[in-house]
Parts: C-alpha cells; structure tokens; sequence
C-alpha cells in the first residue's frame, strides 16, 4: 500500500529540482503543481483506501516519481514532452477523484486546522502564478479566478481566527474545519482545471460555473453552518490581540491578515450594493457609509501599519473585523435587523481612525461644489421643469410644484450672494445653507427623473420646505450687506472679439535670430539647442515662434513636436512624434511596446535632416528615455528643447550652452502689455501711469503681463486702479507672483467662465485639447445655456474665445476656417485648475492604483477623473451613487484591449451625465445596462459590431461618440430615432456607423442633430431617406461603398441639395467607376471634402457661391490638367490638393482666386505647375 506521505515528499523533491532551473522547467512544474495539491488533499486517506478505489491511481503516480527521480539521479532526463504526456495523463482520474473525496474523507474523521490549511496554502500557491497560463487568462476567467483568491484567503485566516489559543474552544470547530475542508477542496479542484492544457472552450466555460458555484457556497451557507460562523465570530471579537505581532509584512502578519479581512468584506458589500439587494433604503444607507468606513480603514492599514500595534487599537480592530462579519453574513441570510449592528461599526471605526490618523470621519451629508452655483441650480430646474411636463398633478401645491418654487426662490438669493459671501460671516452662513438646500434638492429630483422615489421623500422634502423658511427670515438682510459693499464692486465689460494674439513676443528678437542661426548652420551632426528659463518666461512662446519660422520651415525636411512635461509617458511621446513623422497611424501602433515604437520612429527619420521640438523636459532621464530614437545621419539635424533646468541635456549632445531667458525690462514689460490690449485708444495720461505701474508689479514675467492684460480687457477704465492695488498688495517674485496674478484673474472672471476654464484641469498637463470635444464636454456637463440669437456650440465657441482673449487659454491649432481647433494652458494655469478644483470640490482627479484605494468619502463627487489601468479602476470598487461625471484616462496603456467585465459603471454611477470610458474594453458587446443611464447627455464608449437597444431609453443625450474597434462599422438599432435630444453623433477609428434603416416611415424626425460623422452605406437611396430624418444638420461626413453595378441604381445621382443647412460636407466612395457619379450639392456649404473619389466634375463644385475650404484627397481628381476659369471660387480661402494625378494648373490670365488665403499641396506624383 502507497504512503501519501512519501508521494508527498517525492513530488516536493522533484520540484525542489526543477525550481533550480524555472525558465527550462516550466513545462513539467505546471502540471507537477496541481498534483502536489491533489495529493495534501488526499492525506487524510493515507492507509484508509482500498487498492479498488483511489489506491491504483496512487500507486501509478508513485511509480511515476520513482522513475522521474532515477532520472534526475543518473542524470539520464527524456524529453519534457514526454513527462509532460505521462502527468497529463492522471488529470482525467484525478478529475472523477475530486468529485467524492470530500464524502471520503468525511468518513476518515474530521482534520485538524494544518491539514486544511495545508490544503488552503497549497491552492493559493498556484493561484498567484497562475497567470503564466494564456489559455486560462483568455478573459472570461481572470475576474472570478481574483475573487476565488479572495474567498479562500477568507477561509484560511477564518481558521487562524477561529484557532486563536486561550479562548474558550467551540464545540461546533471539528465540524466546521470539516466544511472549510470540502471548499478547499473544491478550490483546488478548480486550480487543476485552471491548469489544464485542454483548450475546449466549454471546458473553461464549466470552470468558471464552478468558481461561480463555489463562490456563492462560501457565502451563502446553510443555516447550520451560519450558527457556526456567527459564534466563531463573537467569541473571537476580542482576541485579535492574541494573534502574533513579530513583524510586519510576513506571511502570517496580523496587519496582513487583518487587511485581507476588510478586503474580503468590502468586495462582499460592493456586490449586495451594486446588485442593489438592501432590504431597505436605510440599510443601504448604512452600509454605503460602512463600505466608505472600511474603506477608509483598509487605506489606513496599508500606509500607517504600525500604528496598529497598540493593544487598545488591535482590541477595536477585531471588534470590527468579527462584526462586520456577522454582518456580512447576516445579510445572505436575509436577516434585515441589520442597522444597530451597522451604526456600532461605523462608531467603532471612527474611533479607530480618530486614533490612528489623528482625525474623526466627516459626518457632514455634504461636501458642496462651489463654482458656477447659478448654473448648477439652472440645469436643475431645466431636470425639474422635465419631470414636471410628464405628470398630471404638478400645479404649484403639488411636490414638484413646490419644489419648483423653491428651486427658484434659492437662484434668485445664491444670485444676490455671489461675490458678497466671502465679505460676511453671515452672509458665508447663509450661502453654505441655501447651497446645501439646493444638492439635497437635487437628490429629490434625481429620485423623481429615476422613478425610483424613496421611502423617505417626503420627510426628507419637508426637512428641505423648513430650510426653506430660514433662508426666508436670514434673506431679508441681504440688501443692507450689499449696499455696504458696492463700494468694492469691480465694474466689468464683456470681452468683444479682439485682434490680439496669443503668442506675442516682445524683446527677444536677438535671441529668436541666435537660435534659428544655432538650428540652420553649424556642425553636421545631431546638436540639442536648449532654452531655459522660470515658469512663464516664454519659453514655449519663444521655440514656437521660431520652430514655424519660414527659414527653419525650408531648412528641414521633417519637423515634429510633443509635451514631455513632468510625469513622462514615452509612449505618448513616441505616439505624437511619429503622428507627425508618418501620418495617421493605425490601431496598431497602439499596441506596439516602447522599444518597437522608438525603433519605428528612428527608422522614419533616418538619412532625413530633422528638427523634433521636445517642450517642457523636467529632467535628464526623461531625454535619455527618448534620445536613442534620434540618429545621427550628419544630417545637419536638430532638437530643439525647452526646460526648467540647465542640465537636462547631456553636454555632448549640446551645441552651445542652453540659452537662458531673462525677465523683461520695464519698457519690454509695457510694450508687451499695450500690444495685449489692443486697441489702445483715449489713453490719457492718468491712465497710462496707472498701465505703467501694472507692467512694473509683473516683474517682467510675460505670462503674468498677459493674465493681467486679460484682467485689464474686460474691466472699466476707471476700476483699473483697484486692479493695480490688488497686484501691489501681493507682490513677491518668480512662478508665486503668476500663481497669485492667475487668482486675482480667476477672481474676475464670470461665474459661467470658471466652471468651464477649470474643467480644463481635467486633461493631463500639456494636452492639446480638441476644441470640439471641449465644447461637446461643457454641453454634457450643463456648463451652456441656450440663447434665443445662438446655438448651444455658438455660445460655448463665445466662452472659449472669451477665455483665449483674456490670456487663460492658449489657442494649439487653428481649422482651415480659421477657427480654433484645438487649445490647451499653460502648466501654472493647468496646477492652478486642479488645486482650485480640489478646493471648490468642483472634480476630484484620481491617478494610479495608490490614488483609488486611499481616496476617503467619494460617495458624495460630483466630478470624477480617472487616470489610471482599467484593472486598478476596477479593482478599486469604488462607490460613488450620486456621481454626475465621469472621465476615464488610461494614457499608459491606451485603449487596452484586455477584456473585463466592466458592467458595474452603469449599476454603480445611475445619475451621470457625463461619462467617457473610451478607452475602457468593455467586455462581450455593448453594455444592455447603459439604459440604466437615463440621465446621461455625454457618452464616449467603445463599440464592436452593433449597438444594444438600450439606448433608446437615453432620452436626454445629446453627444454620442462610438470607438469602433473589432469590426469595419458599428450598427445602431431602431431605438436609435428615439434620441430626440441627440446634437452630435461622431465615429472615431473604422469606416463608421450603420444606422437603422426599417420603418424609416414611422421613425421620429431627429430635430436636433447638427453634426453626424461617419454614417457608412451601400445604397444611396436609402441613405437619402436616412438623412432626411435630419433636417437641421450642419456638419455631414459620409462613406460610400459602390460597385459599378450600383451606379445604375441610384449611385449616378448624389443629390445633396435637401439638405439646406449643411455647411460642411465630407464624402468618401469606394468606388473605380465614381467619374460616372453627378453630385448636386447644397448651394449653403462651406468647406467640403472629396476622398477616394475619381471624379472629373469639378466645375460643379467650383459653381458653389459660399465655398470657403476645399479639400480634394486620395486621387478625388482624374484629369492632368486642371483649368480654373473667372469666376469659379468666389469665396474660397483654402484649398488643399494631397494624393492627386494633376500635373498642370492653369489659372486665366484675368482671374485669381481673390478670396484665397493658404494653399496646401501635398503627396504628388510629379509636382503641379
């Protein structure tokens, strides 16, 4: 008869062997582990089996060792394959064994707590390195394998729990380590199927049932079991104490045990919150605050550890360890007197935190935003006014009537109080009350749009009516605060359009002439020109002026740019400069590692005379973690560089020493200073001392004189005084003096303007930021109210402009229109944003794994940005109910296609607004839950195939952007044409979107829709009975996919001419034949794009009367020969030609183009005369 033990000892020498070697060995330790398992499993029957039963397979396994060990020993090991083949060849029985042999050692006894926690320590063993096995990890298993590992971590320190020494032994232990043991066992069942290298999918798929299944046993125990559990905890809830305290960060730390504990426990409670299974409001209420509580304590185990160690802290912490146990398990077995239990563990945790880190949990409801409160109460009464067109009974002594006139009595005294509070102690009382009255309000409305009125409304409704009447009585003194202060009411102006640009230099004209010299001439090899300088010196100014130089144009055939800034992503670098080195890059290179990324953009610049503008290098290692990318050719190539520091470039690599810029004299100050505020008209003399005395508290600091310029603009001649003493008043030097220069700009801005210019912190530092999708951002977001004169974009793209004039924002790129496309703000501007949000609570910005574990009370953010992996954003169950906004940011591992299931934003986060996971890989097809988002009017998402019918039921959305990924087109279903808000619908990656097609009849028109890019389609017919649906477009990009056969059906004849508010106008056919297609186009456009277009017509284009941008792409153009005739292009402005056969452009001797203005040519054959 086989001994176990012996097996046991033969596997563990065998592994001990080839552990040696892991790399050559891991073929033949893979399978060896589970093997090992199954064996401590199996002890208990050592000399308690019968050859007839699991004995023929041990004696098999044995043989096996004896002869894999002679091998080992006379050095005479066969091919890995072939052991390989052999273990493999148990699996199949030792599958069938796993089934019985919980019922077969129940028979042999019950063990002792090291047998199973033998077992325990073997099954997590294999599950920390089991992600070495790709065809386990194909997706679908990696998230139940990481809660398996959770739940059996909870056993094994359940049993270190329940075998503390010198407390009174329980009767029920040998049958509760019986039924601890049957899971184990089920555990490492489960690992060996993790293990195998059968690649079935409905294998794994049983696999992950039964992680399934043995997850909920755990959990979800018999009433029996519960007793025992509950019992274990009482009697335990003192005796953490016991538990050893040697060191910290060992295996069998208490600290450790105590967090994987809180670990266990809080992923237990993010399931019975998302799942919404609370038996009651209140108890949901409750345990949200003890999932916060725990929360808070689990970040507090793993930054301040030590402070554990005292016994009154270790006596509090097992306390609430052992009851929030009971708690959990209380909850899976329905018992609903859960709240006193709940509000003694949230006392217990205050008091521990209080000990621990010195301060008690908040016990504020709220924590409020402050900045554009007149704008938040405006978009809640538009929330109010909707829910109350849908009800019969909203006269005004109704609810909503009620609290309608409520809504609008809060607007009317917050409107009296912006700007005054901060003079007045009472006046700061009363504006923190009527604000709190207004986001407890907001929580009714948001029960109301949702349907899902709790059982406290109306309490709560009437708590809010008697706030209500404080406000009253305090309001009345109102008037008498402000009579006193309008001696300190500054007199503004709003911001008309302006001449003035943002990149004014003044002073510099030898140092821009001494580094276009150190660019264009010199030595042939690769030289680093550097300027260096304080924050808002003009650094970047400076290069830009002189990177765009027209000598520096010609003088090199590649130039490209980036922002390094000062947490360095060098894949982002290397992403940026080659966009700009090669074009357009695929999804691909998305994927590809740095190494091969640098070596793509070292291979577009060799044998090339280069010029790449690296801005904002913080320091050395950030230049040595890109220079390799750059060859040296002696190609007369250069890098021009701007930084803090002097010594960020290597000294071999320098041409000269860094060119440092100095401050602005007083007169280059001034200079400056008038040229921002252009026009300078009626200067008297007063005036021009008091402009004087400004340019001087500068310190001759360009970015302060623009700010403070900015400030001047939009202020009264006569209040500039009052500008100029609040200069003096904090005058220090250097980055400081800017820091309090961009406050007293903050200051003057308008409560409309701050919401918008801090949203910009949102965006990582040195971001160009797309104009479009900033504007689409502030729609969401209910930043802009419509106008009766302009659209919703009109009075955003007013904003934007006002905040460019005013200096805060920098203009990046301009459209071939003229507008600005796309923008971004200086570092001081961009910290200032975030510290400003952080202490308006306006968003709250959440960076790397560390930042969403420790982040303390989230329940109440608004505002959320995550910059982080899609697992740690996962991983860190974050709960916030009553957030509106959420942006998610991976810019290390951009559109990870990794798949998890990422389904709890939408059970989690139901009142958002805003939400943008664009690069989230949502895992198996577009998400049915996002229906739950009714409230949502901003949605970025990626999509593969088609689209859930769910979306139907996001009435109020207004921007949709869809990454394709996975397939050529994204199909919309019919629920489609219930968007009836929908503005703008937009497709990044792919050929587009598919739109529905069937009962187009009986389809509502989409009013509202002014932008759709790209809709893809095959029949032409069809597709002009889809755009028809949308009436007030504007902006139209479209793919066409024909064969020649088509051109007889419909294709021939592209009428365009409906659409009479279309003003820009993209069309793509893929097509050999498109010559034969006419095209009548709509006589109101002004920019079109033709692409993939063999066409000869152009004198139909060239007939358009408001025709102001013209882009002929990818051989849009067949003839040789273009011939432009008077009269053809009235208006045109630009016009680009890029992949065309024209080889002769002729244009009459009588006739030029008198409207254009830049002419861009590209990626000829031969080049156009």
């Amino acid at each position: 008869m086989v001994s176990l033990n012996s097996v046991l000892t033969s596997i563990h020498s065998v592994l001990d062997y080839l552990e040696k070697k892991p790399s050559s060995n891991l073929w033949l330790i893979r399978p060896l582990r589970p093997l090992k398992t199954f064996i401590i499993c199996a002890r208990r029957l050592d000399n308690r089996y019968t050859d007839g039963n699991p004995g023929s397979l041990f004696v098999r396994i044995e043989d096996f060792l004896c002869r894999f060990q002679n091998d080992i020993q006379s050095c005479s090991l066969k091919n890995t394959k072939e052991y390989v083949v052999e273990i493999r060849s148990f699996e199949a029985e030792i599958e069938k064994w796993y089934v019985t042999l919980s019922d077969c050692l129940w028979q042999s006894g019950s063990p002792v707590a090291n047998e199973v926690m033998d077992i325990i320590d073997s099954v997590l063993a294999h599950l920390a390195v089991v992600y070495g096995f790709p065809r386990c990890f194909s997706g679908f298993l990696e998230e139940p394998v990481e809660a398996l590992k959770g739940s059996v971590r909870f056993l094994r320190n359940f049993i270190r729990l329940a075998t503390i020494p010198g407390t009174d032994e329980l009767q029920e232990l040998p049958a509760f380590l019986t039924h601890i043991e049957a899971q184990a066992i089920d555990a490492a069942h489960v690992t060996m199927r993790l293990f195998s290298d059968i690649s079935d999918d409905s294998y794994h798929e049983r696999t992950k049932l039964m992680i399934s299944a043995l997850l909920h046993k755990i959990t979800h125990v018999d009433s029996h079991v519960y007793v025992t559990y509950t019992r274990v905890l009482a009697s335990k809830r003192h005796s953490i104490r016991e538990l050893h305290f040697p060191t910290l960060n060992t295996p069998g730390d208490p600290i450790i045990i105590i967090e994987e504990f809180v670990v266990y426990f809080l992923s237990n409670l993010w399931d019975i919150l998302q799942l919404d299974t609370c038996p009651s409001d209140s108890a949901k209420e409750h345990l949200q605050a003890l999932y916060e509580g725990l929360r808070f304590l689990r970040s507090t185990l793993k930054e301040n550890p030590n402070k554990f160690l005292e016994t009154t802290i270790r006596d509090l912490v097992g306390v609430v360890i052992c009851d929030t146990g009971i708690l959990i398990f209380s909850l899976y077995q329905n018992d609903v007197e859960t709240d006193l239990l709940v509000l003694d563990l949230l006392k217990n945790i205050q008091v521990i935190l209080a000990e621990v880190e010195e301060q008690v949990l908040q016990t504020s409801e709220f924590s409020f935003p402050r900045t554009n409160v007149l704008g938040f109460l405006d978009s809640l009464l538009d929330d109010l006014l909707e829910v109350k067109s849908r009800k019969v009974d909203s006269d005004t002594e109704s609810p909503i009537g009620r609290m309608e006139q409520h809504l609008l009595f809060l607007r009317s005294v917050l409107e009296k109080l912006v700007g005054l509070q901060n003079q007045h102690e009472e006046l700061q009382a009363l504006y923190n009350l009527a604000l709190g009255v207004a986001y407890k309000m907001e929580f009714l409305i948001d029960q109301l749009v949702l349907g899902n009125v709790k059982d406290s409304f109306t309490a709560s409704f009437e708590s809010v009516s008697e706030d209500i009447k404080i406000i009253e009585t305090d309001a009345a003194n109102i008037s008498s605060f402000s009579n006193q202060s309008i001696q300190h009411q500054r007199i503004t102006l709003p911001l008309e359009n302006s001449t003035a640009t943002t990149d004014e230099v003044v002073g510099f004209e030898t140092e821009i002439t001494t580094i276009i010299d150190r660019l264009t001439r010199g030595s042939k090899k690769l030289q680093v020109v550097a300027i260096v300088g304080m924050p808002g010196s003009g650094k970047t100014t400076l290069a830009s002026k002189v990177f765009n130089n027209v000598s520096v144009t010609y003088h090199f055939n590649v130039r490209a740019w980036c922002s390094v800034s000062q947490i360095l992503n060098v894949k982002k670098v290397l992403l940026d400069l080659l966009t700009q080195t090669l074009g357009n890059l695929s999804d691909g290179y998305l994927q590809k590692a740095e190494p091969d990324l640098a070596q793509e953009l070292w291979r577009s610049l060799k044998r090339r005379r280069y010029l790449i503008f690296l801005d904002d290098v913080w320091e050395t290692q950030a230049f040595d973690c890109i220079k390799e990318s750059f060859p040296d050719d002696l190609t007369e190539s250069r890098i021009l560089l701007t930084s803090r520091q002097r010594d960020v470039v290597p000294i071999t690599l320098r041409d000269e020493n860094p060119l440092s810029l100095r401050l602005l004299s007083g007169n280059e100050s001034l200079e400056l200073l008038r040229r921002k505020l252009l026009p300078w008209k009626d200067c008297t003399a007063s005036l021009y001392e008091i402009v004087s005395e400004i340019a001087k508290c500068c310190k001759g600091l360009p970015l302060t004189i623009v700010i403070v310029a900015g400030i001047l603009s939009t202020t009264k001649q006569e209040a500039w005084n009052e500008v100029l003493e609040s200069l003096r008043s904090g005058i220090i030097s250097g980055s400081e003096q800017c820091n309090n220069v961009i406050e007293l700009s903050y200051r003057y801005l308008p409560y409309h303007l701050k919401s918008c210019l801090l949203f910009l912190g949102i965006f990582p530092e040195d971001h160009e930021v797309s104009v479009k999708r900033l504007i689409w951002y502030w729609i969401g977001e209910g930043f802009i109210q419509k106008t009766k004169s302009k659209s919703l974009e009109e009075v955003a793209t007013d904003y934007l402009n006002n905040l460019i004039g005013r200096s805060l924002v920098m203009e990046a790129k301009k459209s071939s229109r003229g507008d600005v496309k796309a923008c971004r703000i200086h570092d001081l501007l961009h910290d200032f944003c975030r510290r400003k949000a952080k202490e308006e609570v306006f968003f709250q910005l959440l960076k790397g794994e560390n930042e969403l574990l420790s982040l303390h009370r989230p329940g109440n953010l608004q505002r959320l940005c995550i910059n982080s992996s899609q697992e740690q954003f996962k991983e860190s169950k974050l709960f916030c109910p009553r957030l509106r906004s959420l942006v998610f940011y991976d810019h290390l591992n951009p559109r990870c296609y990794g798949i998890l299931d990422m389904s709890f934003i939408f059970r989690i986060f139901k009142l958002l607004k805003v939400l943008d996971i664009e690069d989230v890989k949502i895992s198996f097809g577009f998400p049915s839950e996002i229906g739950l988002l009714v409230q949502l009017r901003f949605l970025a998402i990626q999509a593969s195939g088609s689209v859930s019918a769910s979306i139907g039921n996001l009435s109020n959305l207004e921007i949709f952007i869809v990454h394709v990924v996975g397939a050529d087109c994204v199909s919309l279903p019919e629920t489609f044409w219930n968007l009836q808000k929908l503005r703008h619908l937009y497709t990044t990656n792919g050929d587009g979107i598919e739109l529905p097609v069937n009962n187009l009849d009986s389809s509502s028109d989409l009013l509202e829709l002014v932008s759709l890019s790209t809709i893809s389609s095959k029949d032409w017919s069809t597709m002009k009975k889809v755009l028809q649906k949308f009436p007030n477009i504007r902006r139209l990009r479209c793919a066409h996919d024909a064969y020649e056969g088509d051109l007889n059906t419909g294709w021939n004849r592209m009428t365009y001419s409906f659409m009479s508010r279309l003003e820009s106008l993209r069309v793509s056919i893929w097509c050999d034949s498109a010559n034969y297609v006419d095209f009548v186009f709509p006589e109101n456009l002004k920019k079109l794009t033709l692409e993939l277009l063999p066409w000869e017509k152009i004198a139909t284009v060239a007939q358009l009367p408001h025709l102001q941008v013209l882009k002929l792409i990818d051989d849009s153009f067949i003839e040789e020969t273009w011939n432009v005739e008077e009269g053809q292009f009235p208006k045109l402005r630009f016009l680009e030609l890029q992949y065309l056969d024209i080889v002769k452009w002729i244009v009459s001797d009588d006739y030029e183009f008198p409207c254009l203005q830049k002419l861009v040519l590209s990626e000829f054959g031969r080049d156009p005369y």
